[in-house]
C-alpha cells in the first residue's frame, strides 16, 4: 500500500517554486473538489510520485488509483476520507498482486463523489 502524508503549504516570498505553487493555488477551481498537482518524474522509472489536492468543498471519499489503457484498476493508491489540503501518494510499479507491471501508458484518476480527474503517466523500465 502507498504512504499518503500532507505537504505543508509555507510559501516563502524569495523563493520562485513557492511563487509557481501559489500561482497554482490561485488558478485552481474552488468548485474541483480534487486536482491532481503532478505525476513525477513522467516517464516514470519504475516508481512515481502523484500530488494531489483536496478542495475544503470535497465531501465524500476520496480514491486516487492506477489504470491501465483498457480501464482496468491496476493499483489503489488511497480511498478512504482526506483532510483538505496537498497530499503526495507514491506508485511503485507494481500492480495490487505486488508484481511489476509492463511498460506502457497509465492513468492516474483521482475521484471525490461525482468528480473525476486524471493524468497520463508512462511507465519505462
Amino acid at each position: 500500500m502507498a504512504v499518503a502524508h500532507h505537504e505543508a503549504t509555507g510559501i516563502a516570498d524569495d523563493d520562485p517554486a513557492d511563487d509557481a505553487e501559489s500561482l497554482t493555488d490561485e488558478l485552481r477551481d474552488p468548485e474541483q473538489p480534487v486536482a491532481i498537482e503532478s505525476v513525477t518524474p513522467n516517464p516514470a522509472p519504475g516508481a512515481a510520485r502523484v500530488v494531489c489536492f483536496v478542495s475544503p468543498s470535497a465531501s465524500g471519499e476520496v480514491l486516487v488509483a492506477v489504470y491501465d489503457v483498457t480501464g482496468r484498476m491496476v493499483r489503489e493508491l488511497v480511498r478512504g476520507p482526506a483532510s483538505p489540503g496537498r497530499h503526495e501518494y507514491r506508485w511503485d510499479g507494481r500492480d495490487v498482486t505486488g508484481q511489476p507491471v509492463r511498460n506502457g501508458a497509465y492513468f492516474v484518476i483521482g475521484r471525490v463523489g461525482g468528480e473525476r480527474v486524471e493524468e497520463r503517466l508512462i511507465l519505462l523500465r
